[in-house]
């Protein structure tokens, strides 16, 4: 019995031994296939229209397994990882993952030494390549989460290299539009319109012709205009036949016109559309990619806020891994581009959902105009044209010598306000008892919308309206900062200047500031004169419009005239008058007109006390780059100040051109670039109140011959 017994005993421990060993040799065999020497295929599943792509382990070489993530779901640290993608550094491990049974989403620790969360992506590898993954970063855990559906094999972190010279430059050119020439180098694309969609799939208008020049043209095709056409885009979504012909046109016209692609602008497709709008969208590319053309889709600006974006009918991350290329239209309120402002939250959000390298912002060069919540942008003349027009308030078209003549804008715009959020003026006029709010569209400002794109690293900026401006130069070099190849340029002040010229076009008296009216004191010489407006900012000059003065001559009176048969006596013509002018004797220049004097060399710089009075001669010291300013020493032989080049007679003996150039000092105390802060200040010396402003602007060209020393008495 007690033998019996031992032989049970020894059997069980025999048996128990077995066991522990079967045991070791599956756990080892789970480490082995673990370790990706088992060449077993793996799919990622479809997600969201994804074609499903295929890996092979044994292409990964792993460490033991070292980290895990949600209960269930184990990470094993890659030792020897793959080439990070082209342009991009992988941050912290690469890990090849293994899931439970409940699928629990990947979750990426996020890696020491890391400053800027938002310049990290999810990538996976499937064997061949990377390819970026939807993800959301939990600040409490510190980690990145992969979006559900979403099961890689291989995934990493990394960091897109910062390459200024690569960002893409792109514009908008539509038919009644024109390009100034200065724009055309810094240029890397363009999207030419514009062909509009009708109906049930029927494409209206005409593409502009687009000026040859170092860039991609991209077709553009859309439903919006002064409303979105919603009706025609839900009648091509629900016919199958119209949308298989309407992408086989799209491409057809693509190829003929020798586009690199289409740009895709398709608005308010609903919620309860998303997936034949994604369908459609994926038709699209098929076609245009077996052309060897590209895809750019425009997504609209989200609704919601950060914790719940609202996409509409777009599904952003399907649509993302479909183009080629990715539009995100920014908001138009320039508000909303404040640091830490809205645009940033959407930028923050867009990057999660689209590739960086395939996104791309839309931003405006226009004025915008604001009512409540709705924003619409347009030239600056058409901005201006709520100054309305000009009205006599004194005197008329025709008027007695020497009789004063008032004429004011005729408009409800108010007074020009500095906005340090935008960087660029703004004024509020009414209608129907409503104000709106206007602002003025300016280079600095482009540079300020833009900034974002370096900021987040992303693949270039799209602006429209750059059709309409005409400082070709600033906006240039606006457009040439985002690529490292230019400075940013400053905020400049605006003016309205005021000028009377006479038949000959010669000035005889000007004004410059706020100033919504203007008073002439009138001439004692007969003769047509003009009232002009204009409105300058910056280096741009638009004409506000003129008015036109008859002064009458004296009346003869009528007399009986007697016949003399006596000698007469000719009297001697009077002596004609003339202006005064000064010699600077052996000073290098004299002060023709009593004149103000600046710190810097523009009207945006304040003045020093007491000016100059006429007949003053000083000291040149220099000048400024295009000669119109002359940096002077004044008469007490100490205080360096800055006058207007028209307003003096130059010494004979020394020519303006030998004088050095000197540097002028900044009119802004802020960087308006990448920095920090919601407001910067406005571009003059003193502050300019929110009630309106007094200096002049900073003008240059055509303003300069405005202000000619005739007839003023001082000159701002």
């Amino acid at each position: 019995m007690q033998e019996e017994t031992t032989k049970r005993s020894t059997g069980l421990l025999i048996a128990g031994f077995a066991l522990v060993v079967i045991l070791v040799i599956a756990g080892l065999f789970l480490i082995f296939r673990g370790n990706g020497t088992d060449a077993e295929e793996v799919t990622v599943p479809d997600r969201a229209g994804d074609t499903a792509v295929s890996s092979t382990e044994s292409e990964v070489e792993t460490a033991e397994a070292e980290a895990t993530t949600a209960t269930g779901t184990s990470m094993v640290m890659v030792d020897t990882p793959p080439t990070a993608p082209a342009g991009a550094v992988v941050k912290g491990d690469v890990y090849n993952v293994t899931y439970g049974a409940a699928a629990e989403p990947v979750a990426l620790p996020l890696p020491d030494a890391v400053d800027n969360v938002a310049a990290l992506d999810v990538v996976s590898w499937d064997g061949a390549a990377w390819t970026f993954l939807p993800s959301h970063f939990d600040a409490t855990t510190a980690q990145f989460v992969v979006d559900a559906g979403y099961q890689p094999q291989t995934v990493a972190l990394i960091e897109q290299a910062t390459d200024p010279a690569a960002l893409v430059v792109g514009a908008e050119l539509l038919p009644t539009q024109e390009f100034v020439t200065d724009l055309l180098p810094v240029l890397n694309e363009v999207a030419a319109g514009t062909l509009t969609l009708t109906g049930n799939g029927v494409l209206s208008g005409d593409v502009v012709a687009v000026p040859s020049g170092p860039y991609s043209q991209l077709m553009r095709v859309t439903n919006t205009g002064i409303i979105i056409d919603t009706d025609s885009l839900t009648a091509l979504l629900g016919d199958t036949n119209a949308q298989a012909t309407h992408v086989s046109e799209l491409a057809s016209r693509a190829a003929a016109g020798n586009f690199a692609g289409v740009l895709l602008d398709y608005q308010g497709a609903s919620a309860g559309q998303t997936a034949v709008f994604t369908d459609f969208v994926r038709a699209l590319v098929e076609a245009l990619h077996a052309q060897g053309l590209q895809l750019g889709v425009v997504l609209a600006s989200p609704t919601g806020t950060a914790d719940n974006w609202n996409t509409g009918g777009q599904d952003w991350v399907a649509l993302g891994q479909l183009a080629d290329i990715v539009y995100l239209q920014l908001p138009l309120n320039p508000n909303t581009y404040a640091d830490n402002g809205l645009v940033d939250q959407i930028l923050s959000y867009a990057i999660t959902r689209v590739d960086r390298n395939k996104l791309t912002p839309v931003v405006t060069a226009n004025a915008v105009d604001g009512l409540g919540e709705a924003f619409v942008a347009m030239s600056n003349d058409a901005a201006l044209a709520n100054f309305g027009d000009l009205q006599f308030v004194a005197g008329g078209e025709s008027v007695e010598p020497e009789t004063a003549v008032e004429v004011a804008l005729s408009g409800t715009a108010g007074p020009l306000e500095w906005d340090g959020v935008s960087l660029t003026y703004k004024y509020s006029y009414d209608v129907s008892g409503q104000t709106h709010y206007v602002w003025l569209g300016h280079e600095a400002s482009l540079a300020h919308r833009a900034r974002f794109v370096t900021r987040y690293n992303l693949r270039g900026v799209m602006v429209t309206g750059l059709g309409n401006v005409t400082n070709g130069p600033g906006y240039a070099a606006a457009l040439a900062s985002l690529q490292g190849t230019a400075a940013a340029p400053q905020p400049t002040d605006a003016a309205i200047v005021w000028t009377v010229r006479d038949a000959d076009g010669g000035v005889l008296a000007s004004d410059t500031g706020g100033n919504l009216t203007y008073a002439w004191d009138g001439s004692a010489a007969a003769g047509e004169y003009s009232i002009n407006a204009d409105f300058a900012l910056g280096n741009t000059l638009a004409s506000l419009g003129a008015m036109t003065v008859t002064v009458a001559g004296p009346v003869v009176e009528e007399s009986l005239v007697q016949v003399q048969t006596t000698e007469t006596t000719e009297e001697p013509p009077a002596e004609e008058t003339t202006p005064t002018t000064f010699n600077p004797g052996d000073a290098d220049a004299v002060v023709n007109t009593g004149a103000n004097v600046r710190v810097g060399p523009g009207l945006g710089y304040g003045t020093i006390a007491g000016g100059l009075e006429a007949g003053s001669r000083v000291t040149l010291t220099g000048r400024s780059e295009d000669a119109s300013w002359l940096a002077i020493i004044m008469p007490d032989g100490e205080t360096e100040g800055w006058v207007f080049a028209s307003l003096v007679t130059v010494n004979a003996n020394l020519a303006v051109s030998d004088l050095p150039v000197k540097e002028a000092p900044p009119l802004v105390a802020a960087n308006p670039g990448d920095g920090g802060g919601t407001s910067s200040p406005p571009p003059v010396v003193a502050p300019i109140s929110n009630t309106g402003f007094e200096l002049g602007g900073q003008i240059f060209g055509a303003p300069y011959n405005m202000m000619s020393y005739a007839g003023m008495t001082w000159v701002k």
